[in-house]
C-alpha cells in the first residue's frame, strides 16, 4: 500500500518556487548564451566582422584609431588624420585584423597550441602597405623605423599575448571559455533544465496546484531572461545606429547571436500553452463527473436515493414500534387484533386459534 505524500505548506512551497524560479532563469540563461557562443565560433562570424569593421573609425581612449596611431607613431606635421585614415581603409590592416581573429577563432574551434602575435608581422603589415603609405603620407619606413616600431610593440604585444592566453587558454577563464562553446555543456544544462521542470510539478502537485500551473510558472521563468536579451539587442541596435554608425558590424554579430534566446522565447510560449492545455483537460476531467452528480440527483427526485451500506449500529427500536412488532394480526384479512388473546377477529370473525406473531 501507497504511502501518502505529505503536502508542502505555504512557506516552503513558496521557497521552493523561489528557487526553481532562480535556477530557471540562470540555467536558461547559460544554455542559450552557450548556443549563441558555440555558433559563433563554428561560423566564424568574428573573423567575418574584423574585416568588415572600418579600423580607422574604431573608439581609441576616447579619440578614433587614426588619431591613436597619428599621435603615438608617427612624428609628422605633413600628416593629417585623413592620411591615416585613407592608408587604414585602403590598406590590408583589415585584413590582417581577421587573420589574427581567425587564429583564436580557430584554436577555440579546434584546440592546439595557443597562438602568438609577433612584432615582426607588423612590420610585415608596414611593408606591404609601403606603397600606399607613401603615396598617402610621403613617408618611407626605412629600416631604423622599422628597427624601431620592433622595439616600440614589443612590451604592449608581450602584455597582449599574456592577457590572451590567461583568458582564453590558461586557469579558470580559459577553462570556462572553453567549456562555453563546448558541446557537451548545452547538453548537460538542457538535462538540469529538464530536472528543475519536473521537480517543479512534484512541488506544485505536492501543494494542491494543478500540473499545467507548474508548466505555466516554468514557462514565465525561461520568458524572461530570454526576452529580455532580445530587447537588449532591439536597444543595441538603436544605439549603435545612433551614436556609433562605425560599430554597425558588431551590431550585426549581436544580430547573429540572438536566434538562441528568440528559440528561448518561443519554447516559453509552447510550454505556457502546454500548462493551460493540462489545466483544461483537468478541468474538463472534472465536469463530466459533477453533471453526472446532477443527472442522478434529477433521476431519482422524488423517490429515496440509493444508500450504501452503512456500518454505523441501527438505532434501538422505540417502545411504540417494539410493541406494533409484539402485536397479532388477523390470518385472514391481516387486521391487527385489539386483543392479542382474542379467539375472533372483530372484522371478519375469523377463528384465531393458531395465531402467529408476525414483524
Amino acid at each position: 500500500m501507497m504511502k501518502n505524500k505529505k503536502k508542502y505548506g505555504k512557506p516552503k512551497f513558496v521557497l521552493l518556487n523561489v528557487l526553481c524560479f532562480v535556477l530557471v532563469m540562470v540555467l536558461g540563461t547559460s544554455l542559450m548564451a552557450s548556443l549563441s557562443l558555440r555558433y559563433t565560433v563554428q561560423e566564424e562570424l568574428l573573423p567575418v566582422t574584423a574585416k568588415q569593421l572600418p579600423l580607422s573609425e574604431i573608439p581609441v581612449n576616447d579619440s578614433t584609431a587614426a588619431q591613436f596611431i597619428l599621435d603615438e607613431f608617427i612624428q609628422d606635421e605633413r600628416v593629417s588624420v585623413e592620411n591615416v585614415q585613407k592608408v587604414m581603409e585602403d590598406g590590408t590592416f583589415s585584413t590582417f585584423l581577421a587573420e589574427l581573429t581567425e587564429r583564436y577563432n580557430t584554436y577555440l574551434r579546434e584546440g592546439g597550441e595557443f597562438p602568438q602575435v609577433q612584432s615582426e608581422e607588423f612590420v610585415k603589415l608596414i611593408e606591404e602597405n609601403a606603397d600606399l603609405i607613401y603615396a598617402e603620407t610621403g613617408l618611407r619606413f626605412l629600416d631604423a623605423d622599422k628597427q624601431k616600431l620592433r622595439e616600440n610593440l614589443s612590451e604592449p604585444i608581450s602584455e597582449w599575448n599574456a592577457a590572451a592566453e590567461q583568458s582564453m587558454h590558461k586557469g579558470v577563464s580559459g577553462f570556462a571559455v572553453k567549456a562555453s562553446i563546448s558541446l557537451w555543456l548545452p547538453i548537460v544544462l538542457g538535462v538540469l533544465l529538464l530536472a528543475v521542470m519536473v521537480w517543479m510539478i512534484v512541488i506544485y502537485v505536492r501543494s494542491g496546484f494543478r500540473t499545467g500551473t507548474a508548466f505555466k510558472m516554468y514557462a514565465i521563468a525561461l520568458f524572461v531572461p530570454s526576452i529580455l536579451v532580445v530587447l537588449a539587442t532591439i536597444a543595441a541596435n538603436i544605439l549603435v545606429a545612433v551614436k556609433s554608425p562605425t560599430l554597425g558590424k558588431t551590431a550585426a554579430l549581436l544580430n547573429n547571436c540572438v536566434w538562441a534566446f528568440a528559440i528561448g522565447v518561443l519554447a516559453a510560449a509552447v510550454i505556457f500553452g502546454l500548462g493551460i492545455l493540462c489545466n483544461f483537460i483537468v478541468k474538463g476531467k472534472k465536469a463530466p463527473a459533477a453533471q453526472a452528480e446532477e443527472v442522478y440527483d434529477g433521476f431519482f427526485a422524488g423517490n429515496p436515493k440509493p444508500q450504501e451500506e452503512s456500518t454505523e449500529p441501527e438505532p434501538k427500536a422505540e417502545p411504540e414500534a417494539e410493541e406494533q412488532a409484539q402485536r397479532k394480526f388477523c390470518r385472514n384479512c391481516g387486521q391487527p387484533l385489539v386483543n392479542p388473546d382474542a379467539k375472533f377477529c372483530y372484522k371478519c370473525g375469523n377463528v384465531q386459534e393458531h395465531v402467529n406473531t408476525e414483524e
